[in-house]
């Protein structure tokens, strides 16, 4: 039995290991971050649309990583309203994940 357990727990660990090894394989932790998000990612979310995202990638590419919200208020067409339902779907890491909500 006890050998049976040890097995079971090695297949879900080593499971688990190759999920984290392979990029997108396993479900990332929080909201997904804009400054990493595809123009496809950002278009799918649910109020965004391919005009917005487009801008949204746009002035990424544009200006570089976001450091916070107030960077996206010179998407073009940019609303106080957009800016808040972005803020519940995603969030603004830097390069090395440090939070950039603050």
């Amino acid at each position: 039995m006890l050998k049976k357990t040890a097995c079971v727990l090695s297949s879900l660990l080593l499971g688990a290991c190759i999920a984290l090894a392979i990029p997108g394989a396993a479900p990332a932790a929080g909201k997904p971050n804009l400054n990493t998000v595809t123009l496809n990612e950002l278009s799918a979310a649910p109020g965004v649309g391919e005009d917005l995202a487009k801008k949204i990638v746009d002035l990424r590419s544009d200006m570089g990583d976001f450091t916070g919200w107030e960077d996206l208020k010179d998407v073009e067409g940019m609303t106080d309203d957009m800016l808040k339902s972005l803020k519940d779907k995603f969030e603004i890491l830097g390069v090395e994940g440090t939070d950039c909500n603050c």
